[in-house]
């Protein structure tokens, strides 16, 4: 079910990161949950809006008693919020309403289980013994919901391993199949639905085309709702409950409404207005990718959508993808009962000797890998192939793997038994070989890469405009997803095109270094403002 205890602490986290920003000194919160009135009381010449109860009474009891410019939150936060957030025990309390002394919950941050991934392959697909099971068992997924029967698979394991990279190999396998795609990061599991929200959105745009494919003006998810209302497909409420997950699409004061219904109530009522065009879109395939959890309310959603498809939208497959086996809730358990697991694990020796020789074009039996060159390559590469591909490619740009006539192998050049210079010279940091690219890049664009990796895996061009006047931000983006290959544009939307790049321009940056450039991002957007206000000003006095 939709967490609201979840939801409350991560509102809270923010407020108090906001009141910190704002370097106020004295501010606590207090965070309950449970029944409460809410309403008018009160005559009608002088009424107000209240809401009160023994919880509301105890998040105020434990705002007071939460250290300054903290937040002190109840057990039955605790309980219902610990698999995602990290909770410091307070000293004992006593508070006025309750018997005795009892400890509160000091949250701390979200539990971050972080991943990285590849999604552009720089090689053909090729298919190892050991992603041999891998790649059948999400093909038989896609069979059963061609065969209308609805199927989930999770698939998960290490960064750069490819999972990517082998989930869109299935897509490419699935004929007829509409696929909807989305990427989260570890700091989208703070907003209820956030996993979901690209994909419904594609999902309207999807259903408007198909319904009227001369339209050319569906471009956004605010057309196509607008379309799909004016077509009968969705009436007022269903715009309503898919303003939960795409608030664009939805006017924020219906969308308050919400909050009074309960949780399973809610979740219903969202999949009855999604069903109505994901029947439209069969077979369907979506997949949820990216290195952060997801939340319990889309969690919640997901099951409630797979426990109904086989009844109304029977040719659907799901495909889930993490670093790690996902964190489900109890609500949302039959997922996991149901579900095929698929886990991908680094190659072994032997599979990075076949892959090497594909990447070196080895087509000959007869031909084998010189085994220095192959124990370094599976040294540095860990058993990853992206990485097997970044150092096969950094070596043959560097001009040092030949082939041996006398010894028909695929040989480091001038390597012999009595020197390792030639295995030293190649780096043992990957960001070293992922980054060798930019190595001549000026430093105007050095400092937009940097600044971009800050703001994130992706990011709108329309929403950080204001560093152009600073910076010149995203014509610097622009030339460097034209001449670098650094970025994909969707529309306004960039995003990079290797989220390996990304992790590594990054990790180039300490602390200190990444403070500071949100501190001048923050500047520019506050300079924006002032500047806006002063154009009004001056439009008034002329």
């Amino acid at each position: 079910e939709v967490n609201p205890c979840f939801d409350a602490t991560v509102s809270a986290m923010r407020m108090e990161s906001a009141l910190k920003d704002l370097k106020l000194k004295r501010f606590s919160l207090g965070v309950s949950f449970g029944e409460c009135f809410c309403g008018e009381v009160g005559p009608s010449m002088r009424s107000d809006y209240v809401v009160m109860g023994p919880e509301v009474n105890l998040a105020a009891r434990l705002m007071g008693k939460a250290p300054n410019r903290s937040t002190l939150v109840s057990k039955r936060i605790f309980t219902h919020s610990k698999s995602f957030i990290h909770f410091e025990k307070s000293e004992e309390i006593q508070v006025k309403g309750k018997d005795g002394f009892f400890h509160a919950y000091i949250p701390q941050t979200r539990i971050d289980r972080q991943s990285v991934e590849i999604t552009d392959p720089q090689q053909p697909f090729v298919i190892m013994p050991s992603r041999q099971s891998a790649m059948d068992s999400l093909m038989q997924v896609k069979d059963r919901a061609a065969e209308s029967i609805p199927t989930i698979a999770f698939v998960s394991g290490g960064p750069f391993l490819g999972k990517s990279r082998l989930i869109n190999e299935v897509a490419g396998k699935a004929d007829g199949f509409r696929i909807l795609k989305s990427f989260r990061t570890s700091l989208d599991s703070f907003t209820s639905f956030f996993p979901l929200r690209q994909i419904v959105s594609g999902a309207m745009i999807m259903c408007a085309s198909q319904v009227q494919p001369t339209r050319d003006d569906i471009g956004n998810e605010i057309a196509a709702a607008n379309f799909l209302v004016d077509q009968n497909i969705f009436n007022k409420t269903d715009r309503v409950n898919i303003g939960s997950i795409v608030p664009t699409v939805a006017d924020a004061q219906l969308l308050s409404l919400l909050s009074g219904l309960n949780p399973k109530a809610r979740t219903r009522s969202i999949v009855d207005s999604l069903m109505k065009i994901l029947k439209l879109l069969q077979p369907l395939m979506i997949i949820l990718e990216g290195d952060g959890d997801i939340d319990p309310s889309s969690w919640s959603l997901l099951a409630e959508l797979m426990q109904r498809a086989s009844a109304e939208c029977s040719q659907i497959m799901l495909i889930v993808s993490s670093r790690d086996s996902p964190t489900i809730t109890s609500a949302a358990s039959n997922l996991r009962r149901n579900a095929i697991q698929v886990k991908l694990t680094p190659f072994e020796k032997y599979e990075t000797q076949l892959y090497l020789r594909v990447l070196l074009g080895v087509k000959d039996k007869n031909v084998t890998i010189d085994q220095r060159l192959l124990d370094v390559v599976h040294d540095r590469a860990n058993g990853c192939p992206l990485f097997i591909e970044c150092v096969a490619r950094w070596a043959l740009d560097k001009n040092m793997i030949e082939f041996v006539e006398g010894t028909k192998k695929m040989s480091l050049k001038m390597l012999d038994e009595r020197s390792d210079d030639v295995t030293a010279a190649i780096p043992r940091e990957l960001s070293n070989i992922l980054l060798a690219p930019f190595n001549k890049l000026p430093p105007p664009l050095w400092d937009v890469l940097k600044i971009a990796s800050c703001i994130g895996y992706s990011f709108d061009a329309d929403l950080y405009s204001t560093l152009n006047q600073v910076l010149d931000f995203m014509p610097k983006i622009r030339e460097l997803s034209a001449k670098y290959d650094c970025f994909e544009q969707t529309g306004s939307h960039f995003r990079w095109k290797q989220q390996a790049v990304y992790e590594a321009v990054k990790s180039l940056l300490m602390v200190n270094q990444r403070q500071k450039i949100h501190r001048m991002i923050v500047r520019a957007f506050e300079q924006s403002k002032i500047n806006h206000i002063d154009d009004i000003k001056g439009g008034d006095v002329r």
